[in-house]
């Protein structure tokens, strides 16, 4: 099979790509810096070039740096901008967040909606949003956390969901774990740094797999794999180094396997 570059045929060729997107429709969505977003769609007669359809200010889109895209459930496209807040994208019409509507800071890195519906917006300065919807009154309510209620640092740069439903959140120092009750509210924070087992303290990227494992990427370089496990009895967990390093305790219980010399290899 050969790569076939999707915006080569257009103006877009040399622009940054900074989030990518396909929706459950099997559309593209491409987040560029200082153009926008580009809709990538095949049709029946074009199966081999896609039609490009670019959205910016003219058509409402208040920022053209986009740093992540994701859609929930009702098939709305989130986009984090980096300056002009969060946007709900209908397809037709886009409804912004900015800080004058409640979330941490203009300047999005990452989001996600849970299995309860929340959205969860991470930030380059002041933590973490949550936006929980009203159906009764038709908004948004939306509550900040920060490294005052216990994430490791306030500059978010990724968010996953395990099989659980609590979040894992990595970020400029450190790995943070929110425990969350049934209904979605944080019970307790965890965060884990270097010494506690992590490769390194920047942790740029995290994403379950299909078997539950954790796997985090650094700046800096490396990739680590993390196997959650489970104690029934307590409900409390640790985190394990290699054996090599030995072991400290914290909950909840990690085992890291490092591979930031033969991850390539592997590959």
């Amino acid at each position: 099979k050969s790569f076939v570059p999707l915006i080569a045929y257009s103006y877009y060729v040399n622009k940054n790509v900074f989030a990518f997107l396909e929706d459950r429709n099997g559309n593209y969505w491409i987040g560029l810096r200082d153009v926008g977003l580009v809709k990538a769609h095949y049709t029946e007669f074009e199966k081999e070039t896609p039609n490009l359809e670019v959205i910016d200010s003219y058509n409402g889109l208040v920022d053209k740096f986009i740093f992540a895209l994701f859609q929930d459930k009702e098939e709305n496209i989130w986009i984090g901008t980096y300056g002009g807040g969060a946007l709900r994208f209908s397809g037709k019409r886009f409804e912004t967040f900015t800080k004058q509507h409640g979330i941490v800071d203009n300047f999005i890195w990452c989001g996600q909606q849970n299995n309860l519906g929340d959205i969860w917006i991470g930030c380059d300065a002041g933590g973490i949003s949550r936006l929980r919807y009203d159906s009764y009154r038709k908004l948004y309510l939306i509550t900040g956390y920060t490294n005052k209620n216990g994430l490791s640092n306030d500059r978010v740069y990724s968010l996953a969901e395990d099989d659980r439903g609590n979040l894992w959140i990595g970020t400029d120092d450190g790995l943070t774990f929110i425990d969350l009750d049934e209904k979605g509210d944080p019970v307790k924070f965890y965060s884990y740094f270097q010494k506690d087992g992590l490769m390194k303290d920047r942790v740029r990227s995290c994403f379950f797999d299909k078997k539950g494992s954790l796997w985090l990427g650094y700046q800096g370089g490396g990739v680590d794999r993390v196997t959650i496990e489970k104690n029934g009895k307590t409900g409390g967990e640790r985190l394990v180094q290699s054996e090599v390093e030995g072991s400290r305790t914290m909950p909840p219980r990690l085992k890291c396997s490092s591979m930031e010399n033969n991850i390539l290899k592997n590959f």
